[in-house]
């Protein structure tokens, strides 16, 4: 064994820890920190929102029980609330977003040139011209009008036995998306369940296949906001709408007022997405 003297510079021989160089080293522990940070964060995540999230599941579910009872359930498309209250948009809100972050604009949104894949799958309801939009869909504030809650399979079919199930309705909804409108000094929400976020590319991939038709057909009517839906409206979904307005209205003591319907259908219907009146929405959400 070689010893050596003071004035000697000591080099490590081949095969010792002293080989390990700090630079592998330092990384290793730096993705170790982030990985402990990233988990800590999500189980804080995870325990804050887990009640939030299950309130606005079961709310959705209820809302999709009542639809299907009235025949007017579907997998696909939108819902427009009238909120003049605000009821539901608190409802799903929470503390998650300030008033201050979703004031009113005071002029007409027109999105002539989208910037992002949300204002351009939703132009048909954000170009109207009458229609002035909630500051919280400025741009960097979309992604907090979403809600994510666990898979909910068969929306349309909740209290169906399992053996009756048709599997092509199992279509998965994960996501909550709405936002808030005005129109005429009154407020309005847009409410549409999605299989993936505004911002996952699967989400850009299921609107092109939509454009195209090539989505998996159902059971179920399309009630999508988009334009090209609008012209068959009267032939396809206004009757059944008609109907559920009525018995609703019948079964819970409400008055039918039809120049509702009519004034919406007229002024802000932009497809053939479901309307839902103001009088009926707290009563659906209440259930």
């Amino acid at each position: 064994m070689k010893v050596f003297s003071i004035t000697e510079k000591y080099v490590p021989q081949r095969g010792g820890m002293d080989e390990i160089p700090l630079m592998i080293l330092i990384p290793v522990i730096i993705v170790i920190i982030i990985i402990v940070i990233i988990v800590v964060l999500y189980i804080i995540y995870y325990t804050t929102k887990t009640k939030t999230t299950e309130k606005n599941a079961l709310l959705i579910k209820n809302i999709y029980n009542t639809l299907k009872k009235y025949n007017v359930c579907y997998l696909s498309g939108a819902i427009i609330f009238e909120d003049f209250n605000n009821n539901l948009f608190n409802l799903l809100t929470h503390d998650e977003i300030s008033n201050e972050d979703c004031l009113i604009k005071s002029n007409p949104s027109k999105f002539k040139k989208p910037k992002t894949h949300f204002t351009y799958t939703h132009k048909d309801v954000l170009e109207n011209t009458e229609v002035k939009t909630d500051e919280c869909l400025s741009f960097n504030k979309t992604n907090k009008l979403e809600i994510h809650f666990d898979d909910i399979n068969y929306l349309c079919d909740l209290n169906t036995k399992d053996e009756l199930k048709d599997k092509k309705n199992k279509v998965t909804k994960r996501i909550l998306l709405y936002y808030r409108f005005k129109h005429n000094n009154k407020s309005y929400l847009f409410f549409k369940l999605e299989n993936h976020g505004m911002n996952d590319p699967k989400h850009i991939l299921s609107f092109i296949a939509s454009v195209l038709n090539i989505k998996e057909t159902t059971s179920y009517d399309v009630r999508n906001e988009y334009a090209k839906y609008k012209p068959n409206y009267i032939n396809t979904s206004k009757t059944k709408d008609i109907e559920f307005y009525k018995k609703f209205s019948s079964d819970n003591n409400l008055t039918f007022n039809s120049n509702i319907i009519d004034y919406y259908d007229n002024k802000l219907r932009t497809g053939n997405e479901l309307f839902i009146p103001e009088d009926i929405k707290n009563i659906l959400i209440k259930q």
